[in-house]
């Protein structure tokens, strides 16, 4: 709900908002291996965020904010962690030619949020994909914790119609009901949305698969 957001961002503040963005790795690039870093993306200023116009739009992710699906599976896999946020990586390691592997430095991660917010937040995200928008797109093999979006782009098609981005973002859970994968699904479209059924599709094969 929009105007939920809104009122929250004037009542915490740009400050303590635009600080967990970039916690979150919103705003970054991130180096997956050499010479392959992924969309930094883009965040408003704390300058900006002054005008109450912009701050409203900042609240519910529109405006300035751009974000790849990897900065978005980054944030939500922080929240799966108990609050602690690792880098992404996409290379585990390199193999000589002995066929010795040397493991890429892991990420320890940092932790950016308390474990009892990233609690909280998995039960709205679990209650979203049982009772809420996500639940036609819920794996159903599994519990699994999931946010929705739709984003306003301003790029129309050849019949006037407006492309938006259609989100799934989430993770799913193990046999133990504890976060087991992260998983975001992007969609830019005008037409159908298909989001829901990929989410669900890919997230009961990973838990198969398990």
């Amino acid at each position: 709900c929009n105007g939920y957001f809104i009122q929250l961002a004037q009542k915490l503040g740009a400050e303590k908002i635009l600080s967990m963005a970039e916690k979150l790795g919103f705003g970054t690039s991130v180096s997956l291996a050499d010479n392959l870093e992924t969309a930094a993306g883009s965040l408003s200023n704390a300058q900006a965020l002054k005008n109450a116009r912009a701050l409203a739009l900042f609240s519910f992710g529109q405006g300035e904010t751009t974000v790849s699906p990897l900065n978005l599976a980054a944030a939500v896999n922080a929240i799966a962690a108990d609050g602690i946020y690792m880098t992404p990586r996409l290379v585990y390691g390199t193999v000589d030619t002995n066929l010795s592997v040397q493991e890429t430095e892991e990420n320890t991660g940092e932790k950016v949020m308390e474990p009892t917010t990233a609690a909280r937040l998995r039960a709205y995200m679990e209650s979203t994909a049982r009772f809420g928008t996500a639940r036609i797109g819920a794996p159903q093999n599994c519990v699994s914790g999931i946010k929705t979006g739709t984003a306003q782009t301003g790029v129309y098609d050849e019949n006037g119609e407006e492309i938006e981005n259609y989100w799934y973002a989430g993770y799913i859970c193990n046999a133990q009901e504890e976060p087991l994968y992260t998983l975001v699904v992007l969609e830019e479209t005008a037409g159908e949305m298909h989001v829901p059924q990929a989410f669900r599709k890919i997230g009961e094969a990973l838990v198969d698969f398990n």
